[in-house]
């Protein structure tokens, strides 16, 4: 399992979160219980005591580091047994990659941050059926872009489009879009202008996967930021 798991791998491009801007892609993965390779989950942990943890409280929690430059984040791990219900039980799995420069600290032990989702793939059944939640967070500065939305929007006369003084010379200065059934699976795409940061656009997406997907899951990324992208545009300079 792990020999074929390491040979796909090694054909996949490594992630970049710097060349799309992207400041979060957070994955949640959730996960029947049936089909959670519990002893083998245990007998991976990397921490000293955290078998002992994870049978009491149900929970483990670790921050990898990159083992190489050949990618530019950092992976917080969070696996903690879901209880919904008697007949819907199971495991839940959050990823979340940060941009980072720090690499690994002396003496860390696998798995890294390139490593962590073919990592978490191995104590998921072959024949299991996985929800996948994504969320995706990406800054555009303002100096090189701009709003398709207009925003900042300044509610002044006929744009206070509440016709009630107490609107009047605010600033919008964001939209949340719900959208129709698509083939990505975004769910919903927000935009918020943040003075002195940037244009935060953040878009959230579902799905049903066959594990297999896991090793190919950081693409989502690149599909994702092709979506929110057009969003934006770059700032018109005045000749």
């Amino acid at each position: 399992m792990i020999r074929k798991i390491a040979k796909v791998m090694t054909k996949q491009p490594r992630l970049k979160l710097g060349v799309t801007n992207c400041q979060l892609f957070a994955v949640t993965i959730e996960i029947r219980e049936k089909e959670f390779r519990r002893d083998t989950f245990l007998r991976a942990l990397p921490i000293e005591g955290a078998v002992e943890v994870f049978n009491k409280r149900g929970q483990f929690h670790s921050v990898c580091n990159r083992k190489s430059k050949q990618v530019d984040y950092q992976a917080h791990v969070y696996i903690h047994k879901l209880v919904k219900g008697s007949k819907d039980s199971g495991v839940a799995v959050h990823v979340d990659l940060h941009p980072t420069k720090k690499g690994r600290t002396r003496g860390e032990k696998p798995p890294f941050a390139e490593e962590i989702f073919r990592w978490v793939r191995q104590f998921i059944s072959d024949s299991a059926s996985i929800k996948l939640f994504e969320r995706c967070e990406f800054l555009f500065p303002t100096r090189e872009y701009e709003s398709m939305f207009s925003l900042p929007l300044r509610m002044l006369g006929t744009l206070n489009y509440t016709g009630h003084p107490i609107f009047e010379n605010s600033e919008m200065i964001g939209v949340r879009i719900m959208l129709a059934s698509n083939q990505v699976g975004l769910i919903s795409v927000t935009q918020q202008v943040v003075k002195g940061k940037g244009i935060v656009v953040s878009a959230t997406r579902r799905t049903d996967a066959e594990p297999a997907k896991l090793l190919t899951v950081e693409s989502d990324v690149g599909v994702v930021y092709n979506v929110v992208r057009s969003s934006v545009r770059p700032v018109r300079k005045l000749k």
